[in-house]
């Protein structure tokens, strides 16, 4: 897209807008794009929306009264962005999205959850990616910063599982559930899971049941004060 001329010119009735996946690099002509929306109060972005080969931005905001620190004298694309100007950078949230392709599953952090991807599960509800066909998980360095609260199942029957990469970024710190975490794990050789803070961990049961094929296990920093349910761990 290189043209967003009156993109949203007089959605009088919008509040708020969410474009975090929005690419704007090629975009040339933002002008008017928001222009009249009267009751707009937030428009969320991503780093991807930029202005860089933006040449004409003008009345880009005009009309725009309720977004955050209005001037009706500062309307045009000079004003895009979430540092000086009238955008919102949404927070951060933890996903996973999953690659039918290749049969990976990638955990993330950050503004951009694409369509399709998984929220995190809380508590013992089953995760949304139960099912597919995974081959590979990956936890990329942005996860680092997540906080899950609940690992329940994240790992339940993936029988074709043959990598994890990246569980390092996965910081435990704040687990309560690790119930059936990798229970029928069965392709590799080891796992190493020396990096995990378990000490508000309540519940293990079933966490490594089933596992036939792992030949090691790695819980040399496992602090289990909490726990009340180990139930089945290593069946």
């Amino acid at each position: 897209v290189t043209d967003m001329f009156c993109m949203f010119w007089r959605c009088s009735e919008l509040t708020s807008l969410d474009l975090t996946n929005f690419d704007t690099q090629n975009v040339g002509d933002m002008s008017a794009m928001f222009i009249d929306c009267s009751n707009l109060t937030t428009i969320y972005v991503g780093d991807k929306f930029v202005t860089t080969n933006v040449s004409n931005g003008s009345n880009m905001f005009a009309g725009c009264e309720k977004l955050k620190n209005y001037d009706r004298s500062k309307t045009n694309h000079n004003y895009a962005n979430y540092e000086t100007g009238y955008f919102t950078l949404k927070p951060s949230t933890a996903y996973a999205v999953f690659n039918e392709v290749d049969g990976t599953l990638t955990f993330r952090y950050d503004n951009g959850k694409p369509k399709g991807a998984y929220d995190l599960n809380e508590g013992t509800s089953d995760p949304a990616w139960i099912g597919h066909n995974i081959k590979k998980v990956v936890f990329d360095a942005s996860f680092a910063n997540a906080r899950p609260t609940s690992c329940y199942k994240w790992f339940w029957a993936f029988n074709n599982l043959t990598q994890i990469e990246g569980i390092e970024y996965l910081n435990t710190e704040k687990v309560t559930n690790m119930d059936w975490m990798f229970s029928g794990y069965s392709n590799l050789p080891s796992l190493d899971l020396s990096n995990f803070d378990t000490r508000n961990v309540t519940s293990m049961r079933g966490m490594f049941n089933a596992c036939k094929g792992i030949g090691s296990l790695d819980l040399s920093n496992f602090n289990t004060q909490n726990v009340t349910d180990m139930c089945c761990m290593f069946w």
